[in-house]
């Protein structure tokens, strides 16, 4: 996948997990950051643990999928090189052939 592509990706997963939440909760996403806000869980021990733990499953997904995006890049520049060199061969062998008249 392109870098370029990564943050519409994210942003589609991050619609998908929004209507999949208020599936299985019956509750829109701000309604629970209002709670949260409201209940101050933001100092809750508990709370936090759980935050960083989501942060660092998030951070891992964005690494594999980063890393997905460089391997992929790599293997396009490699496709793209092979054709180069197969263009530059092609031309240089109709350069060298001897011309019939």
């Amino acid at each position: 996948m392109p870098p370029e592509m990564i943050n519409s990706v994210i942003m589609f997963e991050k619609e998908q997990a929004d209507d999949q939440f208020w599936l299985k909760t019956d509750c829109e996403e701000e309604d629970v950051d209002f709670n949260i806000k409201r209940l101050a869980l933001e100092k809750d021990e508990t709370y936090i643990k759980i935050q960083e733990e989501w942060k660092e499953k998030s951070q891992k997904f964005l690494n594999e999928r980063q890393a997905e995006a460089a391997e992929q890049q790599a293997k396009a520049k490699e496709r793209q090189e092979a054709f180069l060199k197969q263009q530059q061969e092609a031309s240089h062998v109709e350069e060298t052939a001897p011309e019939t008249e």
